[in-house]
């Protein structure tokens, strides 16, 4: 078949034009249409509960430009299915490329189960509104991000009736991290017993938490900023296991190996679990008996005189962005006196606070 020049050239300039308007718009010279990929994942730490359920009604992104909608189909989670280092997809889709502050989290309503019964859990109207946590992140046309949630169900919900009547509230304490930014630490516990828990501590702020498998003793904490923690591990049944100055790094796994649980029935000393037990003395365990010279105290959580990160790093090392934690005590002590505290929890509003 023989085709003139004026019809071959009629068929490039189509060509060309459904070309042109069928392009990627993230390669496009249009800023305005440049976007890049994000991805929000949840993640927990454990709770006296058997199911924590959440509804998310809408993940909004705020930050230099208009709030972006990233997700406004209602997922419902059970948080508690999403611990040791694993985590679920939250949110996901492309985003218009920019300078990014915080995540908005709308929450329609969530239900406790305890002793295998149902509870409606208050939701309180900010949170209906929208819980703000602050996570500052850049993406540019053609990135692929992340950011992890560590929702701690935990701090989150409050009983505010009685043992017999309980009436639950929900007051969300969520961690916001690029995961990339991250290390972990993780072991195997030799004796798990029943509901063993491990936890990352650090300055008195218990910053991640996971159940221990029971099947196999591991344990992940996981999404851990980069600097020193102390290590605590408890079951059930009081037997425990505490480590300080165990260092993460970015992008790094510190592994612990294989832990045994000191039995506190075994009459065993666990020095650093706040109490000064038979066995321990000023000099052997001072974090926990003192010490009578009037000198530093290793393990109080405050770097004195004569403390530094080597000699000292669960009271002097480098924890990472501190600043990102309140000091509102949240909850008894894990392992005697490693207190929890709240996590991260950056409830800032563009219009005003949420609390």
């Amino acid at each position: 078949m023989h085709y003139s020049k004026k019809s071959v050239w009629i068929l490039l300039t189509f060509m060309f034009l459904w070309y042109s308007c069928g392009s990627d718009p993230a390669t496009s010279d249009n800023p305005d249409s440049t976007t890049g990929q994000l991805t929000i994942r949840l993640t927990d730490s454990p709770a006296e509960y058997e199911s924590v359920y959440i509804a998310v009604d809408e993940v909004i992104l705020l930050g230099s430009g208009e709030p972006y909608t990233l997700m406004d189909t209602m997922m419902v989670i059970d948080l508690l299915e999403w611990q040791n280092g694993m985590t679920t997809i939250l949110a996901q889709g492309d985003i218009p490329q920019g300078d990014y502050t915080d995540v908005q989290l709308k929450i329609g309503y969530a239900v406790a189960r305890v002793d295998q019964e149902n509870y409606p859990v208050k939701v309180d109207f900010n949170d209906k509104s929208g819980r703000i946590v602050a996570i500052p992140f850049s993406i540019q046309a053609g990135d692929i991000a992340e950011v992890v949630l560590d929702f701690d169900a935990s701090r989150s919900i409050k009983n505010t009736g009685t043992s017999g009547n309980p009436e639950f509230e929900l007051v969300p304490k969520i961690r916001a991290v690029i995961p990339s930014a991250t290390g972990s630490i993780e072991g195997t516990v030799t004796n798990v017993g029943d509901a063993a828990a491990a936890y990352a501590v650090s300055s008195g702020d218990t910053i991640a938490g996971t159940y221990v498998n029971k099947i196999d003793g591991s344990f992940k904490l996981a999404f851990l900023p980069e600097g020193n923690y102390t290590v605590a591990i408890e079951n059930s049944s009081g037997d425990a296991h505490l480590q300080s100055g165990v260092a993460v790094s970015t992008g790094g796994s510190n592994s612990l190996g294989m832990i045994t649980l000191q039995t506190s029935s075994s009459g065993n000393t666990v020095c650093g679990n706040g109490v000064c037990e038979d066995g321990e003395d000023e000099n052997n365990c001072p974090s926990d008996c003192g010490q009578s010279n009037g000198g530093p105290i290793c393990g109080n959580g405050i770097c004195e005189d004569g403390e530094d990160e080597n000699n000292c790093p669960s009271d002097c090392g480098n924890t990472g962005p501190s600043e990102h934690f309140d000091t509102e005590r949240a909850k008894p002590g894990v392992v005697g006196a490693v207190s929890w505290r709240s996590q991260t929890e950056i409830n800032r509003d563009h219009h005003g606070s949420n609390d």
